[in-house]
């Protein structure tokens, strides 16, 4: 290192990559170890535009040439963690999650991850944490930005407004935040992980080297402890004060991305950020963050994410795999890689297996049948779910199950999308005399004549055999007065709607109301969610956290809602399904795979207490107003455990929905 050498920006770095560790692996006290991500971003800004200026001032600027050095940078370790993955993913993985495997690498190596990513779970939700590759999104954000910047740069350059870049780069940069505060709100994913969310936290870095020449930057340096101390206390109060539920990256966000400018134009070399340890960390941060998230979700795969010890040995394998990453392939490649066609040749070579096991499924059949039969169970759902089951919007499906004779109208969130065909099976059952109906002899529907609604589609059958109508909405709880916090106009719609065509069938068809009740006043119970006790359910506020006044209110609202129903045609109100504590699948096949016993089960007095306030307002509908109760708990549980899979078979494609299979177990008891 020469005396230039800027020992605060590794020291930044170190300080960034220890902070998405500790968030990662769960250390208590580290909930906002994410803020990390944002330091890497202004800190890449800044070395974007040191570099790209000087040699723009030089005349010596290459658009080429400084793409090549950046994929001299991340293109061959990212490409030797991709082929280990997929490697070691041959032995481990089930096809669906191989297939996903294969299917990320390539995001990861063409720069699209995070554009992938921001469509599936959420970068907080529990089913994220079984992407090996997840953490690749900050990659393609980065890429996305190195592709741009230089030519924004060289147009203003061009264009001779090299004197107006400040005030040019400081407009966008509060467009990109005020979209960012905006989307944080509303499209909390989008925010999360695109461009245009994140552009001003690395403009930031832009805008403060362009600073480092100005008074600002002069003054900062007459003060360098102060001000080293007042960036620092900036990143770290954010990393200790916000957790998941923070909107992010909004207005919170400011604080450790002004606290890293500060750092960066005070440019202050104290001792401590020049020690070996920290200078080590940071000069492989980029290794280490490339490995360690592999490991944290290896340390789920086997069910230890929560042993400490395992915690301290996966960040300890972390760092050891980061600095062997870095001393045998980031920094040898950063100086002996000179050619563009080796690099697009390390890409094509890590990419053709990756596209070769995606196109085949995740090569069904080399795993133990038992472990890939379950891993199948997350695909078996309803054929018809994304045709009858609305995500958002206002184009409302009317779907037909079964023959004509309608006996039933099933309507609710995507819990009712996961019985529509259950339902249609136990109408068919009591028909012919051959099964319980639903749940059991006491709760069959019976009576009703052949309706013909707006939108409906009849699925093959006997055109006169029973069948049910079903519409749902996700994420919509059916309510006459609340709505969805996340979708409060589609869902309001959405309840309106089924108002109105309640006023249109025939008053003897029974209506069954099915949600996933609890979750809209309490919030998930998975932690780690970023829905984690955050209310779903808003009447014109919105909610942070579940009490007691959000639950009355909306308690009294399913009960007016039943019996608002109810003074029709008769209603069904189906009990909460049992929500399990992992994704079942997964779970299960990881099980078979490690030869381990036993099945997915949550204690009953766990599901008792969570759903004991819908109970008893379930139980009140039928005191005031005479709706009837359908109990699939009879079916999924006994005194002592609520059952996720049945001798080693999923009954759930995921933490919470009913398969195929498992829904069927509530028409027929006997299986």
């Amino acid at each position: 290192m020469d005396r230039d050498f800027r020992h605060d920006i590794n020291a930044l770095r170190a300080l960034a990559v220890v902070a998405v560790l500790l968030f990662h692996f769960g250390v208590p006290g580290f909930a906002g170890g994410f803020a990390g991500v944002d330091v890497f971003f202004v800190i890449s800004g800044y070395l974007m535009a040191s570099i790209i200026m000087t040699r723009l001032q030089q005349q010596t600027f290459s658009l080429a040439h400084f793409y090549l050095a950046r994929a001299r940078r991340i293109v061959p370790a990212l490409a030797v963690l991709v082929a280990t993955l997929l490697l070691i993913g041959w032995w481990l993985l089930p096809p669906m999650d191989y297939r996903d495997l294969a299917a990320n690498s390539v995001y990861a190596l063409v720069f699209i991850a995070n554009i992938r990513f921001q469509r599936d779970a959420g970068y907080f939700e529990a089913a994220a944490h079984d992407n090996w590759l997840l953490h690749t999104w900050s990659l393609a954000v980065e890429g996305q930005f190195y592709l741009l910047l230089p030519m924004l740069l060289m147009l203003l350059w061009r264009l001779k407004l090299n004197k107006q870049l400040l005030p040019v780069l400081a407009v966008l940069l509060l467009a990109s935040l005020a979209r960012s505060a905006w989307l944080a709100h509303n499209s909390p994913d989008a925010a999360f992980f695109l461009l245009q969310s994140r552009a001003w936290q690395l403009l930031t870095g832009v805008v403060a080297f362009l600073l480092s020449q100005h008074a600002l930057a002069a003054k900062l340096q007459q003060h360098p402890k102060a001000a080293t101390i007042t960036g620092l206390i900036l990143i770290l109060a954010t990393v200790l004060s916000i957790d998941a539920a923070t909107a992010w990256p909004g207005m919170a966000a400011i604080a450790p991305v002004a606290g890293t400018a500060i750092l960066l134009l005070t440019a202050h070399q104290a001792i401590w950020m020049r020690s070996a340890p920290v200078q080590m960390l940071g000069l492989s941060s980029y290794s280490l963050y490339l490995w360690h998230w592999p490991v944290v979700v290896a340390l789920i795969f086997l069910d230890i994410a929560d042993n400490p010890l395992a915690i301290i040995a996966g960040m300890a394998l972390s760092v050891f795999l980061g600095m062997l990453s870095w001393h045998l392939i980031e920094n040898p490649s950063r100086q002996s890689l000179k050619s563009g066609p080796v690099l697009v040749g390390i890409i094509a070579v890590t990419l053709t297996p990756a596209v070769l096991i995606y196109s085949q499924n995740g090569i069904i059949g080399r795993l133990p049948p038992d472990a890939e039969r379950a891993a199948a169970e997350a695909q078996n759902y309803d054929p018809r779910r994304d045709e009858c089951l609305a995500n958002n919007g206002f184009d409302f499906p009317w779907c037909h199950y079964g023959g004509t004779d309608t006996r039933a109208i099933v309507v609710g969130d995507s819990h009712a999308s996961s019985l529509f065909t259950a339902f249609a099976a136990a109408m068919q059952d009591d028909e012919s005399g051959n099964g319980a109906g639903v749940v059991d002899k006491s709760a069959t529907l019976q009576g009703a004549r052949p309706v013909n609604s707006p939108g409906a589609q009849n699925s093959p059958g006997a055109r006169n055999s029973p069948g049910v109508i079903a519409s749902a909405y996700n994420g919509c709880p059916t309510l006459l007065q609340g709505t969805s916090i996340d979708n409060s106009a589609g869902c309001r719609a959405f309840n309106d709607y089924l108002v109105e065509q309640m006023q249109t069938l025939p008053d003897d068809i029974p209506l069954i109301i099915v949600n996933r009740s609890s979750v809209y006043h309490l919030g998930s119970n998975l932690r780690g969610d970023s829905d984690f006790r955050r209310p779903l359910v808003t009447y014109g506020n919105h909610p942070t956290s579940s009490g007691a006044g959000l639950t009355e209110r909306y308690t009294h609202d399913l009960i007016a809602t039943a019996c608002h129903f109810a003074v029709q045609r008769p209603v069904y109100l189906v009990r909460p399904i049992p929500e399990m504590p992992v994704d079942v699948p997964r779970a299960m096949a990881r099980r078979h795979l490690l030869n381990r016993a036993g099945e997915v089960r949550l204690n009953r007095d766990v599901y008792d207490r969570r759903h004991a306030a819908v109970w008893q307002a379930q139980d009140q509908a039928v005191e005031q107003c005479g709706v009837q109760i359908l109990d699939p708990t009879q079916a999924l549980c006994d005194a002592e455990y609520c059952y996720g899979s049945d001798n080693g078979r999923p009954l759930y494609y995921d933490e919470d929905h009913l398969s195929e299979f498992g829904a069927s177990l509530l028409t027929y008891p006997s299986v």
